[in-house]
């Protein structure tokens, strides 16, 4: 596939995606205390601020890259983004959370996540599909780079609802888009045993969970 090809995943199913995962996510917040957010996480030191924050900060670069500018031309695709994004710097990423969380201190996390997502799925529905955005990574389309977001917020909800000792679920549609980004990404079937289990296909897939597989994980 070529990266200005347009993407297998249609862009209202990823953003569907993350309306619906959004929502559901807006609803772990909102049961969330002062105290919770203090919590420690499994993403080493950051609390569960931080990953509210982080959350918060990928679903916005939706309207944020959008309006960067258009890049030349595309450089990257739904796939070829996670082998780039792995060689982002995590001591970066953790001090960018740390700065948003810092920056929305005093406003409620629920209201700032509810602006965001309204803001990002609206300004998404309202793009082309093939409208080049702008990211640290090169130029990619825009329903090449919506699957990115939906596995963000998959992956990093299950991290949050770990965190809260929930029960670590995701809503249908985003797991499903997760998982076969993951799918895409490793040579050849899951291993024994993660065929049938989305969730713990994704945990493993992403690190989360231990596996024999010398293939896993595909990303961190």
């Amino acid at each position: 596939m070529a990266f200005d090809d347009p993407c297998p995943i249609p862009p209202d199913r990823s953003l569907a995606a993350l309306r619906m995962e959004g929502d559901a996510l807006a609803g772990v917040v909102a049961a969330m205390t002062t105290q919770d957010l203090d919590r420690p996480t499994r993403l080493g030191d950051w609390t569960v601020q931080q990953l509210v924050a982080h959350l918060i900060r990928g679903v916005d670069r939706i309207p944020s890259y959008l309006a960067a500018g258009d890049p030349p031309d595309a450089g990257t695709d739904w796939l070829d983004y996670w082998s780039q994004a792995a060689e982002t710097d995590p001591g970066g990423v953790a001090e960018r959370a740390r700065q948003f969380a810092r920056a929305i201190n005093g406003r409620r996390v629920l209201d700032v996540w509810k602006e965001t997502l309204e803001v990002a799925v609206g300004e998404g529905r309202a793009a082309p599909a093939d409208r080049l955005v702008r990211t640290p990574f090169g130029g990619i389309r825009l329903d090449h780079y919506l699957p990115t977001r939906v596995l963000e917020i998959t992956v990093h909800g299950l991290d949050l609802r770990a965190a809260l000792g929930l029960e670590e679920v995701a809503t249908p549609i985003a797991l499903g888009i997760t998982a076969e980004v993951l799918d895409r990404l490793i040579e050849g079937p899951r291993p024994d045993g993660l065929a049938d289990d989305a969730v713990a296909w994704v945990l493993a897939a992403t690190g989360r969970a231990p596996s024999d597989d010398p293939r896993l994980p595909v990303l961190t």
